[in-house]
């Protein structure tokens, strides 16, 4: 008994497969009820499977839509203490369409990360920073040329003490214009 209590403590899969076939064992046909139950369990597994092929893609807020569109690699400069340094930065659309990866400078010490996300119906993004914080920002205002986020109160960044990306505008003049103002 306390085998069985074991067993059945330890989840579903200890349960379908390794209970199943020791009771298997013990009655008569037991190769005929094994190969249904093992056919249950395998069309049961290709049922779930596709359920989640089936989900429609997150269509999101005005501002995530936008970014979304930005998928792909865009190639620019940045300018940082009066250098103007060739840059590259590639935007993919993941998780079912819920997130905006953004690499900027990839494979240099420099390489930064940035999810853009919808918080509560409204543009955010977390900012994985090449300096080892992640400051959170949220959307400010947006119109037909720009997004403007600014650091999210449940950030945890503390402002007097740590360098971080404060605010970002993400600006557009065109198909393939894109600036971000740090």
């Amino acid at each position: 008994p306390l085998e069985i209590q074991n067993i059945a403590k330890s989840g579903a899969f200890n349960l379908g497969f390794v209970t199943m076939p020791l009771v298997l064992q013990k009655i008569a046909f037991s190769a005929i009820f094994g190969f249904i139950w093992f056919l249950f369990l395998f069309l049961a597994g290709i049922s779930l499977a596709s359920a989640g092929m089936d989900m429609p893609v997150y269509d999101g807020s005005a501002e995530l839509k936008k970014v979304k569109s930005f998928a792909g690699t865009w190639e620019g400069s940045l300018i940082m203490e009066g250098t103007d340094t060739p840059v590259t930065v590639e935007y993919t659309v993941s998780s079912n369409g819920n997130v905006v990866e953004e690499i900027l400078m990839a494979g240099t010490p420099y390489e930064m990360v940035t999810v853009y996300y919808d918080k509560k119906g409204k543009l955010a993004m977390t900012h994985y920073c090449d300096v080892g914080n992640r400051p959170e920002l949220a959307l400010v205002s947006s119109d037909t040329d720009k997004i403007v986020l600014s650091l999210d109160a449940d950030s945890d960044i503390d402002v007097a003490k740590e360098m971080h990306l404060h605010a970002l505008t993400l600006e557009w003049k065109g198909p393939d214009q894109l600036a971000h103002h740090w």
